[in-house]
């Protein structure tokens, strides 16, 4: 999921995690998002994409800099 800053954060993420069923999630805010022939860079952009796979395997770390 990449989403620009517009929306209340906390609740994008709530949404999106009903909406995918809470699967593993990886993203970051963005200045705009493209998705396809479409760029869209105003405050209130927003993509996620799902991949579903009986091959592949996902895991989600996590990692912070320290600074």
């Amino acid at each position: 999921m990449f989403a620009s800053v517009g929306y209340e954060q906390r609740a994008l993420l709530d949404a999106v995690r009903v909406a995918t069923g809470g699967a593993p999630l990886a993203g970051g805010s963005g200045g705009g998002v493209i998705a396809g022939a479409e760029a869209d860079e105003s405050s209130f952009a927003v993509a996620v994409m799902t991949i579903r796979s009986d091959e592949l395997n996902f895991t989600n770390p996590i990692a912070f800099e320290d600074r």
